[in-house]
């Protein structure tokens, strides 16, 4: 269902630059998508895809794990611009996210791994990027701008309850 929306929506806005986040598993596991292989049909006419790394091999049918070489592998595939989020990563200290821009560039972004666990981290630096892009119109400053937003939400991160903690803002 969500590759039918898509595609339509790209039929349908033709010429705005479109933004995916191509969430295919909730936080516990549970499938959201069917068929995958719309995001690569589609690829071209997708400005920005923002998979995190467990997506990405899903993308390129790829066992691989180094960051870089998903990137290459997404840009063969036609996506213009690619930010790999790297909070999935095995990495007890650090989390680091990727741009590759549609001339090559590689930009990173790293930050501490902190002791909080909330969901949708990766929705909402999708989301930030976004924002900013439309904001400022440049999608490297864009990336930076919104990595530092989810720096702060996620160090103002707060726990309710039994749940997960959430993001403050």
């Amino acid at each position: 269902a969500k590759g039918v929306f898509l595609k339509k929506a790209l039929e349908t806005f033709r010429g705005v630059p479109f933004i995916v986040d191509p969430v295919m598993f909730s936080k516990n596991g549970t499938p959201l998508v069917d068929d995958t292989e719309i995001y690569n049909l589609l690829a071209g006419e997708i400005f920005l895809i923002t998979p995190n790394l467990v997506e990405a091999k899903i993308l390129t049918d790829t066992a691989e794990k180094e960051p870089e070489k998903l990137l290459q592998l997404l840009g063969e595939r036609g996506f213009k611009n690619v930010l790999l989020k790297g909070g999935h990563s095995k990495d007890p200290d650090e989390v680091v996210d990727y741009l590759l821009t549609e001339d090559g560039e590689i930009l990173t972004y790293r930050r501490k791994r902190l002791n909080v666990h909330p969901r949708g981290t990766g929705c909402l630096l999708s989301s930030a990027v976004a924002s900013n892009l439309l904001l400022h119109g440049d999608l490297k400053k864009a990336f930076l701008e919104g990595e530092k937003f989810v720096d702060i939400a996620l160090k103002r991160a707060i726990k309710l309850g039994r749940c997960h903690e959430i993001v403050t803002l």
